[in-house]
């Protein structure tokens, strides 16, 4: 049970993780979005070594047009050694408040083994992990904005 549900973590929040914060500043950083909600839809895997997933994002958009984010990647860290690789589908929001359907794949890092993932799944400790995430705004007039983020705590997006 606890490797099913660090798999769905794994699968869907860390590929998301910039997308999921509500932090005001981070908010207004990536142009006015904010996650009002998310819901997880489907997970199944792709490989050994990978799975992909789907989640249903409430979010909200302050701005007045709509907000592209495209090349969303993530890499998740225990204790300091990458451990996932995630990729996002590029995702357009709309303004106002609306769902949408957002999925990703996430892969094992070189020199992590399955096995690596059972034992850490074992002895889950949220504390343990970070995730660096690179993405995309793409402005209305066409230009893109890079935005990256380091060392977010996994905490911050887990709900007990």
């Amino acid at each position: 049970m606890k490797y099913r549900r660090f798999s769905l973590i794994a699968a869907i929040l860390i590929p998301l993780a910039f997308l999921l914060s509500n932090n005001e500043s981070y908010a207004q950083s990536m142009g006015g979005l904010s996650i009002e909600g998310y819901k997880f839809q489907s997970i199944w895997p792709e490989s050994f070594r990978s799975v992909r997933g789907s989640v249903i994002l409430q979010v909200g958009n302050s701005a007045p047009e709509a907000r592209d984010i495209r090349n969303i990647t993530a890499t998740a860290y225990r204790k300091d050694v990458p451990f996932f690789t995630g990729t996002c589908s590029d995702v357009c929001f709309m303004p106002g408040s609306d769902s949408y359907q957002v999925s990703g794949v996430v892969s094992l890092c070189e020199g992590i083994s399955v096995w690596t993932v059972i034992a850490a799944a074992l002895s889950f400790n949220p504390a343990e992990y970070t995730v660096d995430v690179t993405a995309e705004l793409v402005l209305p007039n066409g230009m893109s904005i890079p935005v990256e983020k380091k060392g977010i705590p996994v905490t911050r997006f887990i709900h007990r």
